[in-house]
């Protein structure tokens, strides 16, 4: 497993900062989500960014010693025509390629009755992401990705070694409300998951939230990645998310995240490999 870093904690910053202080965090990774340019309004690598702003950002990541790895993709309109789609997401891909990242994280669509169109808009971009070299990693976000049986159902019609999914703990009791549990569903899904996002789920004063260091919540990550462990997992494993809203306390609980983590992927290690000297 390779821990890596995504850039939602840092969103609020300019993308050349967040990749400063993930890396001083001791990542060497990172998920390019939205961040502030160094403009002020709220940018990422997108369908539409120039080469020059796609430029900039591979900089920003080789300045701070990050690879680029995953790009977020999002929602996508499915209700739209499928060549403008189409046409969408293939630039999407390009850049994707041109920044440097191997992977994209895409949300599926939020209605169902456009599962058909979802899917369509799959196929049609499948073979131009095989020559790129860019996996479509599915993630848990509502919608028609909100049930495990639906993410195998995707998985069960996109064939394509293409499209892998992206196994979120967070997401999965968020999207239920707490009824799918990550542990239960973890034999089905690991096989088929090019990455394992690190995201906890609670149900605090305010109602259910995300904005928590892992650990802290209801996900059993040490559980999680001693059964990804068992799988011969060996993708990118994601910090999204940890709680604080003052930049100064956000980076001391991506370091003290990253800590955490580190522990329980060693643990797993070892773990299964006493197991495995000791079946």
């Amino acid at each position: 497993m390779h821990l890596s870093c995504t850039s939602r904690p840092y969103q609020a910053l300019p993308f050349t900062q967040a990749c400063a202080m993930i890396a001083a965090a001791g990542f060497d990774d990172v998920a390019v989500f939205y961040n502030q340019s160094n403009h002020g309004p709220a940018i990422a690598v997108t369908s539409d960014s120039s080469a020059a702003d796609i430029a900039a950002a591979r900089l920003a990541c080789a300045n701070a010693g990050l690879k680029p790895s995953l790009l977020l993709a999002g929602e996508w309109p499915a209700s739209q025509a499928l060549s403008k789609s189409t046409a969408q997401y293939q630039r999407l891909i390009a850049n994707a390629h041109q920044l440097g990242a191997s992977a994209l994280l895409d949300f599926g669509c939020e209605s169902p009755a456009l599962l058909p169109s979802y899917l369509a808009l799959m196929e049609a971009i499948a073979p131009m992401a095989q020559e790129a070299g860019i996996h479509i990693t599915i993630k848990p976000h509502g919608g028609i990705s909100t049930q495990p049986k639906q993410l195998l159902a995707l998985k069960e019609i996109l064939q394509s070694d293409v499209f892998m999914l992206s196994f979120d703990p967070g997401n999965l009791l968020f999207y239920s409300q707490g009824q799918i549990k990550p542990e239960d569903c973890l034999a089905q899904l690991a096989p088929i998951s090019g990455n394992l996002i690190i995201k906890d789920y609670l149900v605090g004063p305010a109602g259910p939230t995300v904005q928590l260091n892992p650990g802290d919540g209801c996900v059993d990550f040490p559980a999680l990645l001693q059964g990804f462990t068992r799988h011969r997992f060996s993708g990118h494993v994601y910090l999204e998310c940890v709680a604080g809203e003052q930049i100064a306390e956000i980076h001391r609980n991506v370091q003290l995240s990253q800590q955490r983590i580190t522990q329980w992927i060693s643990s797993s290690t070892e773990l299964e490999s006493a197991d495995s000297i000791n079946p």
